[in-house]
């Protein structure tokens, strides 16, 4: 400590770079306090290389998995220095709060927003902190109707002195995208806690929530409410893949691959359904909704 000024000087050198006591800090001095402290070293260093020191293995899904299927896919990891890339990223994720990981391939897109459709091949695999990319405010989504409205569509990276800065485009998964709400408030920037207990992002905290988050909430709390009607329900279900499996001696399926066999199975619920319908309303009834 300082006895002049009561600073605690992390900062390096010299009074002005040293931090008033109170005052929050910023991504390096977190790195340099934590390299430091043994047991703060310990909760972001020691376990995230724990974490995956053990790795893990690939296996194939199938009633006859290829073998050499994980060796295959273990040395494709192993050129992109994947494990290394991991670990470090779960370092940055317990001492900063967040990463990212960059993933550069081959695509032939025109553009940095063009969806990615036929990746051709993997390049590289990086990992970035904080301290290595930034956002810049024309690169954040201002749309209020998109699904990623107030997070970046841009991140520019520092890739080291001397070399120059890229800007990589943070693509959204359109195949599983939710709109999402974005809840915020000016009241963040007059709190005790802004930019050290509750958030480090300078426009304050945001809050994400889907918007049907509500009725998932409401069937919870249903299902809490009243646990009988679920186990009525895991009975009821049970019964029309009985009657197909016995009655319809569709127990196994004749042919192979996710799309053939929805459409087998498709056409088994028709039938299903079709012969419901003539046991509850009957022949007559049918034929004279048809005329």
């Amino acid at each position: 400590m300082d006895s002049a000024s009561d600073g605690l000087g992390i900062r390096g050198a010299g009074a002005s770079s040293q931090a008033d006591f109170g005052e929050p800090i910023n991504e390096a001095d977190l790195l340099f306090g934590v390299k430091r402290e043994p047991m703060a070293n310990r909760n972001v260093f020691q376990v995230a290389h724990d974490v995956f020191d053990n790795w893990f293995e690939v296996v194939e899904v199938g009633k006859k998995p290829d073998p050499s299927f994980d060796k295959a896919v273990q040395k494709v990891l192993s050129v992109l220095n994947a494990k290394s890339v991991f670990t470090q990223a779960a370092v940055f994720e317990r001492l900063f709060g967040w990463s990212i990981i960059v993933l550069g391939f081959v695509d032939h897109g025109k553009s940095l927003k063009d969806p990615v459709k036929h990746p051709q091949e993997v390049q590289d695999l990086a990992v970035y902190s904080p301290l290595s990319f930034n956002v810049q405010t024309n690169d954040e989504d201002k749309d209020p109707d998109s699904p990623r409205f107030g997070l970046p569509v841009f991140y520019t990276l520092n890739r080291g002195v001397g070399a120059s800065q890229v800007k990589v485009f943070a693509y959204l998964d359109h195949a599983h995208e939710k709109r999402m709400r974005v809840y915020r408030t000016d009241a963040c920037f007059s709190c005790g806690f802004f930019l050290t207990k509750c958030t480090r992002y300078k426009r304050g905290r945001m809050v994400w929530r889907w918007e049907h988050a509500e009725v998932v909430e409401e069937m919870k709390l249903r299902m809490r409410l009243e646990p009988w009607k679920l186990e009525a329900r895991k009975t009821l279900v049970e019964h029309p893949f009985g009657t197909v499996k016995r009655a319809f001696n569709q127990g196994y399926l004749l042919l192979k691959g996710l799309r053939k066999t929805a459409g087998e199975v498709g056409f088994t619920m028709l039938a299903y359904n079709m012969r419901r319908v003539l046991n509850i309303l009957g022949p007559k009834a049918i034929l004279a909704l048809l005329v």
